[in-house]
């Protein structure tokens, strides 16, 4: 496979995954709503969930190619990515106030699983046990931001607005004769999000090859940015609508999600070896985390000169990576 034929392939498997993970969330979205879900249930679970979904397809086929250090390094990569760059460039585009609950909260709760699930890579080993207890962490992480929601309008507002990023109205009555149409949304998915997994992995294997570097580099850094797109323009969007606010959340839960439920799901299909790096990467993404984190608390708000050190550091970050690599000896 040449050069050109693997950056077309590895664009088409980015977007299989963005377009499939679309599709499967709209659909399944409606069918819960069907079933008699609130919207507010549906925000937190279906389309928190469906943020990650290029994330965990893209891990998954990492994994069953053989190819397990790039799966782990996709999710770190992912992380990294939506502090940096996300978060970065839309407090460029606009400013981002932040909630008192978040700061009190949310961010907290992230740092934490952060520190948490980083602990996995102590014997560069995810095995199913700990892919297991990282699930049942996501779970966990789940019904508490549903007990949360319960008790602040704040929750089940910025929950509604995520569901209207993907094109979402939930709060209308659904027409059952219209079921059949979702359940062929969720089909087509999940056949996107399968292909474009193995069109990612066979694009991003050859362009290593090619550049002379590893395949968790690109998983890093190429597969990682592509798979973040989708919080990035729905971010950018949100900023558009002078609704800056919900940005930090979509971060937020996408970050905690990508931890739990990618690393512990990808770990359950089979057991992920982290590259020798791993730590020099998870300490980027703590640094990143907690850079952010005291950006935004003295003010409760990022402004532009906050993002663009975010922005900057994300471009530092990924240009040191390829240089490491390449570096002789």
């Amino acid at each position: 496979m040449s050069v050109l034929v693997a950056i077309l392939a590895l664009a088409a498997g980015v977007t299989l995954l963005v377009a499939g993970s679309e599709s499967l969330v709209r659909g399944a979205a409606h069918i819960a709503r069907l079933l008699g879900l609130r919207p507010f249930v549906i925000g937190v679970t279906i389309v928190a969930f469906g943020t990650s979904t290029p994330e965990l397809f893209a891990s998954i086929a990492f994994a069953l190619t053989g190819r397990p250090e790039a799966a782990v390094t996709n999710v770190v990569g992912s992380n990294i990515a939506n502090i940096g760059l996300i978060l970065g460039f839309t407090a460029l585009v606009r400013p981002i106030p932040v909630e008192r609950s978040i700061l009190r909260r949310d961010l907290p709760v992230m740092i934490g699983i952060g520190a948490i699930a980083s602990l996995v890579f102590i014997d560069y080993l995810v095995t199913r046990l700990e892919g297991a207890f990282l699930v049942a962490g996501i779970v966990a992480y789940v019904a508490m931001c549903y007990r949360w929601g319960r008790s602040d309008p704040d929750a089940i507002r910025l929950e509604l607005e995520r569901e209207r990023e993907h094109g979402l109205d939930l709060e209308g009555e659904e027409k059952p004769s219209r079921a059949w149409l979702n359940v062929v949304f969720v089909l087509v998915g999940l056949v996107g999000l399968s292909v474009g997994g193995r069109f990612v992995v066979m694009g991003a294997s050859t362009l290593a090859t090619a550049m002379g570097v590893a395949p968790e580099i690109v998983s890093l850094t190429m597969v990682a940015l592509g798979t973040s797109l989708p919080e990035l323009a729905a971010c950018l969007a949100a900023a558009r609508r002078r609704e800056p606010e919900i940005v930090l959340g979509n971060v937020i839960g996408s970050n905690v999600f990508n931890l739990l439920c990618v690393l512990g799901g990808a770990s359950l299909v089979r057991p992920l070896y982290a590259p020798n790096a791993i730590w020099t990467h998870v300490g980027v993404m703590h640094v990143f985390v907690l850079g952010a984190a005291l950006l935004l608390g003295p003010t409760r708000r990022l402004g532009r000169a906050g993002g663009g050190v975010l922005f900057a550091a994300y471009l530092a970050y990924v240009i040191l990576v390829y240089v490491a690599e390449n570096a002789p000896g």
